[in-house]
This record gives structure tokens, C-alpha cells and sequence, in this order.
């Protein structure tokens, strides 16, 4: 594995940190990434016609935009899916997509079962970030998105963590 797929799935595990904190996914992360794989593309591709990353990607937002639309995923899940089908597009964007739904899946019933134990956790760790201005803002939209109108608590699942994991596994497959 090279220095620019070790940098990519640096970059999605930070993504997944940020969302599993902050239940959002930073536009910089994922414009890191496309940026990334450009560099990637432009500097070691052996053919510079095979565009097929390029169609994954422009796929992906367009799937996963009518997804956002009907509220069934979150647009900066759908930003990083898209930015991470240029990667996976080479090795297998089928195989990144059924890891991902795996890993989601399990994902879900973790936080369906274990919400208020990793909630806990989630507050730990934000402590430590507690006196900083990013944190003050961060922490209003958090709240903004756990709770709704009639104060009930809503199940938040960060789906970057699903993201990452599918990443992760279509990237051993490669090996």
C-alpha cells in the first residue's frame, strides 16, 4: 500500500472521528481526498483514459443526493461516498459499497442497542475540547440534530464510521 492510499484512509478515519463526534463530515476532508486521488490519477495512472472513477463518483452524488433529498442518509455521507468511489472505482466500488452496507448495518444495531453507552463516550471525549470556540459551535448543530421540535431523543448513526470501515476493507482487498 502506497503513501497516497495510507494518506486516504488517514484522511476517512478522521472523517469518521469528526462524525462520530460531531455527527457532521468536514467539506475539507472530503475535498482532500478527491484532491488526493487527482494527484494520484494525474502523476500514476497507466491510462489516462480509463475515466471509470470519475462516472462512480458522479453516480454516487447523484444516487446519494435523491437519498439526501428523501432524508434517508446525511449530504456529507453523501460527499464522502462519492469522494471515496474515485478510490474504491479501481479495486472494486461494488465490493466498497456491500462492506459499507455490512459495516453500517452493524453500525446501526450497535447504536440501536447501545446509544446511551456510546453517548457517554462521545461526551468524554468532547470534553476534553470543551473551552474551544470550535467546540461551542459544533456542539449547537449537534444538538440541533439529536433532538427534535418535541424534545424527543433521536438515534443518530455516524455513517462515516461505516464509510471508513467499507474503505478500509475494499483497500486490504487490493493487497
Amino acid at each position: 500500500m502506497g503513501i497516497f492510499q495510507i494518506s486516504f484512509l488517514i484522511a476517512c478515519l478522521i472523517g469518521a472521528c469528526w462524525d462520530f463526534l460531531f455527527f457532521k463530515i468536514p467539506n475539507e476532508i472530503v475535498i482532500f481526498i478527491i484532491c488526493l486521488f487527482l494527484v494520484k490519477f494525474i502523476l500514476f495512472e497507466p491510462s489516462p483514459h480509463d475515466y471509470r472513477p470519475f462516472f462512480y463518483f458522479g453516480g454516487s452524488l447523484v444516487v446519494g443526493y435523491a437519498l439526501y433529498f428523501f432524508r434517508f442518509v446525511g449530504a456529507g455521507d453523501v460527499k464522502l461516498i462519492a469522494a471515496v468511489s474515485l478510490w474504491t472505482a479501481q479495486v472494486n466500488y461494488f465490493s466498497f459499497l456491500f462492506m459499507m452496507a455490512i459495516a453500517g448495518g452493524i453500525l446501526s444495531a450497535l447504536f440501536y442497542f447501545f446509544s446511551p453507552h456510546l453517548t457517554a463516550v462521545r461526551v468524554l471525549l468532547l470534553s476534553k475540547l470543551e473551552n474551544t470556540k470550535l467546540f461551542e459551535s459544533l456542539m449547537i448543530e449537534v444538538n440541533e440534530r439529536l433532538y427534535e421540535k418535541d424534545t424527543q431523543v433521536k438515534i443518530v448513526v455516524p455513517y462515516g464510521i461505516a464509510i471508513f470501515l467499507g474503505s478500509l476493507a475494499t483497500m486490504m482487498i487490493q493487497l
